[in-house]
């Protein structure tokens, strides 16, 4: 617990010492909205990472799209005869796409990441909340079903960040 802390960031429970003040109705509840905060911001700190994860396979997808189709035997009769003859072509034109797909997902997680280590040091809570809307807002760009569902998602642990101010000290 830090030194200067007045309740349990686990259970809210006042915490004793010379200056221990009786627990007043309204101090029980600055003690529960700091445990409550406390429990959800684990719960952020999970779905950050996990958040991270996905979103780094994603990005270093999209970037080596372009060599993963160039690996492709693009004259070979049994892969032009199971996939199509435009295969190769259709692959191809995606390219361009996907980059940028990699691209912003990659500039996502890390800002999302700086948002994670605001949050780890329970510092700049106004920060980190914007710096998680703008990771998520980000993947807007991509124009892609993928992009529009880690939206919504970081939106979401967004809020749930945004809920947490009682154990920031900023």
């Amino acid at each position: 617990m830090p030194p200067d802390s007045t309740f349990c960031q686990e259970c809210g429970s006042p915490v004793g010492g010379s200056d221990y003040v009786p627990v007043t109705f309204e101090r029980y509840q600055e003690g529960y909205a700091v445990a409550k905060a406390g429990s959800r911001l684990k719960m952020i700190y999970f779905l950050m990472a996990g958040y991270m994860i996905i979103g780094i396979i994603i990005a270093i997808t999209g970037m080596y799209f372009e060599q993963f189709v160039e690996s492709l035997p693009s004259d070979d009769p049994t892969y032009i005869e199971i996939l199509g003859e435009n295969y190769y072509n259709d692959l191809l034109a995606l390219v361009g796409s996907m980059e940028l797909i990699g691209t912003l997902f990659l500039i996502s997680v890390l800002v999302i990441l700086g948002s994670l280590v605001l949050s780890i040091m329970k510092r700049y809570h106004r920060v980190a909340v914007i710096l998680c809307a703008a990771g998520s807002l980000v993947l807007l760009f991509t124009m892609s079903m993928d992009g529009i569902i880690f939206t919504v998602i970081g939106l979401g642990v967004t809020y749930l960040l945004y809920t947490t101010s009682a154990v920031f000290t900023d």
